[in-house]
């Protein structure tokens, strides 16, 4: 008894043909998601980075306001002008001492020395405030406008990659500071004292530290 033919005999399968006629269809709805998803992300990307732009910019001016006025009375620059100095500078200490951290590695390998380079600088500059608000005389400046002074006159740190530019930075923020403290109300010779045996102090005892490492070096080598 022969059996009977398949019904699929001689005839292609179409069930394995349709999820093959579906991929194309299904990459262009994939494409298309795509396409639209980066089309309706790109006015937000721009607006964003508008909205950053005028919000860097505006940072700025409220720095360079309060800096261009620091020396006069409070009442030249507004609160958000000296609290965005301070702001600024607190980030400008704190960039500065991280690269003057990371170069320090690179140059001798470990991270020892960078840990060392950057714990210093951040307890020299609490060194230097507390002195300041220790010698500063009762009554002179309150707690809150000997921070926002202090704090603004960090920015040149911005800059303080190395031994020497950090020296001068130490220069640029005893100036800022200076200015600051005299429009908060301090009077001069306050702000000759407290500004000298902080900042003053911290500059002679560091470059005394140098000479007295060279004099040993040259001692070595003689």
């Amino acid at each position: 008894m022969m059996d009977e033919p398949h019904a699929t005999d001689g005839v292609e399968p179409e069930t394995d043909s349709l999820p093959l006629r579906a991929v194309p269809t299904g990459l262009f709805s994939a494409w298309r998601r795509v396409v639209s998803s980066i089309a309706s992300a790109g006015p937000r990307i721009v607006n964003s980075v508008r909205s950053a732009g005028r919000t860097w910019i505006g940072q700025w001016r409220r720095v360079r306001e309060y800096h261009r006025h620091a020396s006069e009375p409070w009442t030249a620059a507004t609160a958000a002008d000296r609290e965005t100095a301070a702001a600024v500078g607190t980030r400008a200490f704190l960039f500065g001492v991280v690269v003057a951290g990371i170069l320090t590695a690179t140059s001798s390998g470990l991270w020892g020395p960078a840990v060392v380079t950057t714990g210093a600088e951040v307890l020299w500059a609490g060194a230097r405030f507390i002195i300041i608000a220790m010698l500063m005389p009762r009554g002179a400046i309150t707690r809150t406008r000997l921070s926002i002074a202090f704090l603004a006159g960090l920015l040149p740190y911005v800059f303080g990659a190395t031994w020497l530019l950090r020296m001068i930075a130490l220069g640029g923020s005893a100036l800022l500071t200076r200015r600051g403290l005299l429009g908060a109300g301090v009077s001069a010779r306050d702000v000759r004292v407290t500004v000298g045996w902080s900042f003053g102090g911290q500059a002679a005892i560091l470059v005394g530290g140098w000479l007295v490492r060279a004099v040993i070096a040259l001692i070595t080598l003689g």
